[in-house]
């Protein structure tokens, strides 16, 4: 956990430097392209005023218009020094002072035009001025210049950032994704599955339609051993010195043979399926049996569990609850045949609790016989502990109670 967290950590701040530096990088080109924009402007207007000072004293022009441009031209020229101080942030006072030494050059300039000194004019328009113009625009440039670079290693940092920043998320992407190969998909949730098209209700007793099956028990409880497929589920088990020893009856617990001393498994929970036998007997809506069987799973500590009713002509068996298996294993399972040869059939044709490998087969016996079967699957050699064959007993009986097949008479009454 600590480790999912330094590495969602990592990511978090690689992602807030990656954002981060793009941001700069576009403030920085948005910021390039005002300030070259600014310089254009600037040295356009230098320009413009070194052409408009000649026509102070080229013959028939007039001086008042020549004037205006130049002033124009001026002004244009201080506003893009302004604008490059706000983008930049640094103050371009050389570049002032060489336009200021301009605008006094201008001023003498005019005055000398104005007196019809054109002489003295043109020696400070052709000469003073002109290396005026040149010498604010090289100051212009030679500042920019500076700023350019200071600016260009802010980039730098940034790029670097940036790319730094994508780097260390594609890494952390790679080894989360490698990971999560290496540990391979996670195995499907227990699913909980009733299979009726509806649960009605008659004497307190849920009735199960045979045309709704669609639960499936796993293969072990298909493939059993020939041989322990007639051995009763009530064997007598040695019990702990302290306690006295748990007492099971069935009518074929005297033919069994006690097994090999087995513990008494920590992971069934008395008490809850007494809770579970209590909610069953104060079923009112059979769709609240799936969540009893899971409860009833949970108990046992079973794998799967599935309740088999009679279909048809009671000829076979069909699922019509089951909790723990996957609607895909459940589509492929079919009716089972009364004589069929497995622990699930013979469970119902003797009335007696049938075990094998990892699965156990428990009737559910009424006054009219037996009605269906409760087949558990469990952790192998857990199948024959009394203490789990009772609980399953008790189960069963309990859903005796509740649960009956559904014949067109129980069909007609509900309906009705």
């Amino acid at each position: 956990m600590v480790v999912v967290l330094v590495v969602a950590g990592l990511a978090a701040a690689a992602a807030w430097q990656a954002v981060t530096a793009s941001t700069a990088l576009q403030e920085a080109v948005r910021r390039d392209a005002a300030i070259a924009s600014e310089v254009a402007r600037a040295e356009l207007a230098l320009a413009d005023v070194a052409a408009a000072q000649r026509g102070y004293v080229a013959p028939g022009q007039g001086l008042a218009f020549w004037t205006l441009t130049t002033d124009d031209g001026l002004n244009a020229v201080r506003g893009a020094i302004a604008a490059l101080e706000a983008d930049t942030g640094t103050r371009l006072d050389t570049v002032r002072a060489r336009l200021d030494a301009l605008a006094d050059i201008d001023a003498r300039a005019r005055r000398f035009a104005a007196n019809d000194q054109r002489g003295m004019a043109s020696d400070l328009i052709f000469a003073d001025a002109d290396a005026a113009v040149a010498a604010a625009r090289a100051e212009l440039t030679s500042s920019v210049s500076a700023l350019g670079a200071t600016s260009s290693a802010v980039t730098l940092r940034n790029e670097q950032l940036f790319y730094g920043s994508l780097g260390v998320l594609g890494f952390i992407a790679i080894v989360g994704m490698l990971t999560h190969l290496k540990q391979g998909p996670r195995e499907a949730e227990p699913l909980v599955t009733s299979l009726g098209d509806e649960l009605s209700m008659s004497s307190r007793r849920v009735s199960v339609d045979d045309e709704a099956i669609g639960a499936a028990l796993d293969a072990s409880l298909a493939d059993f051993d020939d041989s322990l497929s007639s051995t009763p589920l009530d064997e007598p088990v040695a019990a702990p010195t302290e306690e006295p020893a748990a007492v099971v009856t069935s009518s074929a617990a005297e033919h069994a043979a006690p097994p090999a001393q087995v513990e008494t498994p920590a992971l069934v929970a008395l008490p809850g399926i007494a809770d579970v036998c209590v909610d069953l007997a104060r079923l009112l809506d059979g769709r609240d049996l799936a969540p009893l069987l899971a409860r009833a799973a949970s108990a046992l500590s079973a794998r799967g569990l599935i309740v088999w009713m009679p279909a048809g002509q009671d000829d076979s068996l069909a699922p019509a609850l089951t909790h723990g298996y996957a609607p895909a294993l459940v589509a492929r399972l079919g009716q089972l045949e009364r004589n069929a040869d497995n622990v699930t059939a013979a469970a119902w044709r003797d009335g007696e609790s049938k075990v094998t490998g990892g699965a156990l087969a428990v009737p559910l016996l009424t006054v009219d016989g037996c009605s269906g079967v409760l087949a558990v699957e469990i952790d192998e050699g857990r199948e024959r502990d009394a203490h789990v064959q009772a609980l399953a007993r008790i189960v069963a009986a309990q859903l005796s109670t509740t649960v009956m097949p559904a014949t067109a008479e129980n069909r007609k009454a509900a309906s009705s």
